[in-house]
């Protein structure tokens, strides 16, 4: 079991070095003013970047630059980062260690701000850890922080400052008016980016929302069928007579896999959960007092882990997974003319590569060594196998 681990960490190691080396067309403008046409490591950043690896057209080395080098970087057609000095406040919001202070405490910072949407009113977004605020700028103002704050007035009562609803009724007035469902919003990015889209939409400006680039978290439910071909080998140092290499037998398998999308990092991450079941069917002449062996081994597994995508174009893509398996059977190995080996579940470890273009999927997964008697006293079995698994996605 340590071996096992020590190899998936060390092919997950591998995966995420390999996925490094995707680069996305971008740009920045540096402290001068001039603008830079480069190659952007996308890294989907959770937390507002202090600074990036990007590499120069027709050069293959790669540079980190500091956010406090540049006044805005972005890759074309999904994100863009604007630097601005703006007051922010950094009030906690975690319930044990809520201010006292309806008000919030200002800090001038300089600041690389998520462009959300962009146009006669833009949206930005920062977040640092478990904070995340909010800022907004109309074509007539500053970029301001849209002002929402949890405190505690007193002993353990919570109460709410969401002046941000002022503020966007006073600043996003289309035809005189301001637009409907303000009152009703959450200091949330999906409805924050819904009502900035309106009004651009509302006062017939051009606009960009960099927000419906990036996918949400999603469920995707497939069938996987396919082949596998595993080889078993049963010992005992007790009862030599019964050893039995059963060599490489080809079987079939069914699954159904449930796939979540994870919603940051461009949707390059997903959990996946497969039920699927295995049979692995050998018999071996032993020549010996135990007679022939068989076995007949029915498995049904619950595999779950991680999947990353590495995306060739809209439609095609890499994936790399590693799963722990659940494992569930009642078999067992039969001989001829000795008392039976009852196999034990138990859990292991697989990985794969696979290759996906629209619904359909292609999957080579490798099943990683294990014991499959080792609730037995003196017995060592060693159980392995190699899938072509076939998969198309139901929706």
């Amino acid at each position: 079991m340590k071996k096992q681990l020590i190899y998936l960490f060390t092919v997950f190691v591998c995966i995420n070095c390999f996925s490094q080396i995707s680069f996305d067309k971008g740009y920045y403008i540096d402290n001068s003013g001039k603008k830079i046409e480069c190659l952007i490591k996308n890294s989907d950043w959770k937390n507002n970047p202090v600074e990036f690896q990007y590499r120069l057209l027709n050069d293959e080395e790669v540079k980190s630059i500091k956010t406090d080098q540049i006044k805005e970087f972005g890759i074309y057609n999904e994100s863009k980062f604007y630097r601005s000095i703006v007051n922010l406040d950094k009030s906690s919001d975690v319930t044990s260690a809520l201010s006292d202070v309806k008000e919030p405490i200002f800090e001038e910072q300089q600041l690389l701000l998520k462009v959300l949407v962009e146009g006669k009113a833009s949206l930005y977004q920062y977040v640092n850890g478990n904070l995340t605020r909010f800022f907004f700028k109309t074509s007539n103002g500053n970029i301001e922080q849209l002002i929402f704050k949890r405190y505690k007035p007193e002993f353990s009562t919570i109460a709410t400052n969401s002046y941000f609803k002022k503020q966007l009724w006073d600043a996003l007035r289309c035809k005189g008016k301001p637009l409907e469902g303000v009152q009703g919003l959450d200091y949330r990015k999906q409805q924050l980016v819904n009502l900035f889209v309106r009004y651009n939409e509302c006062t017939d400006t051009k606009f960009n929302n960099f927000n419906k680039k990036q996918r949400s978290s999603f469920l995707n439910l497939a069938i996987r069928p396919g082949m596998s071909s595993a080889s078993l080998e049963v010992s005992s140092t007790a009862q030599e007579f019964k050893n039995a290499d059963f060599g490489n037998k080809l079987g079939f398998r069914i699954g159904a896999e449930v796939e979540y999308v994870l919603p940051f990092n461009s949707n390059k991450w997903a959990v996946i959960a497969e039920p699927s079941y295995y049979n692995f069917k050998a018999e071996k002449e032993l020549n010996t007092t135990a007679g022939t062996a068989t076995v007949d081994y029915k498995s049904f597994e619950i595999p779950f882990g991680v999947r990353h995508y590495l995306f060739l174009n809209d439609n095609s893509r890499l994936f790399l997974n590693g799963l722990l398996v659940m494992n569930f059977s009642n078999s067992k190995i039969e001989y001829e003319k000795a008392d039976e080996l009852r196999i034990d579940p138990n859990a292991s470890f697989s990985i794969g590569v696979g290759y996906k273009y629209y619904r359909y999927a292609l999957e080579l997964r490798h099943g990683l060594r294990r014991g499959i008697i080792g609730r037995q006293v003196s017995w060592k079995s060693d159980y392995e196998r190699v899938s072509l698994i076939f998969g198309y996605t139901l929706f």
